[in-house]
């Protein structure tokens, strides 16, 4: 599927989160510090370029 900046700009985060992980298939991760625009942008870049976004794995015992 191909995508635009401006129709992308459009959507909310989640929208865009949604759009993405409809196309990769994945789980949502934390994305600690980050703004709404930040996350936006990102997901904005990974669908535009066809991106997989590799996302660290939680593990056990991480947040201990």
């Amino acid at each position: 599927m191909k995508y635009n900046y401006k129709d992308l700009k459009s959507k909310t985060v989640d929208e865009l989160v949604m759009m993405y992980f409809d196309k990769h298939k994945g789980s949502i991760p934390p994305f600690l510090g980050a703004t709404l625009d930040e996350l936006k942008e990102v997901f904005i870049y990974a669908l535009l370029n066809d991106i997989e976004i590799e996302f660290p794995k939680v593990t056990e015992g991480i947040f201990w």
